[in-house]
């Protein structure tokens, strides 16, 4: 992996969203009480944006690594 390349972790957490994303949907067909709705509301729901936020942030940082790789050559 080159030096800057965040790839790897972008992978990484879309990997991890959607597999959190499958096991949620299999634990609701067993758990489908007033408390897994709330669960669901207050901690899985909101991870998604915050995924999406944390890989625009990495997709920044690569642009600034690449441009700091380019100015140091």
């Amino acid at each position: 992996m080159r030096e800057g390349d965040l790839s790897l972790y972008t992978s990484s957490l879309q990997h991890a969203l959607k597999t959190l994303r499958i096991r949620w949907e299999q634990t609701q067909e067993t758990w489908q009480d007033h408390v897994a709705r709330k669960f669901g509301d207050e901690y899985i729901e909101p991870i998604p944006p915050q995924v999406d936020s944390a890989l625009k942030a990495i997709n920044r940082l690569t642009t600034v690594f690449a441009h700091a790789r380019e100015e140091c050559s």
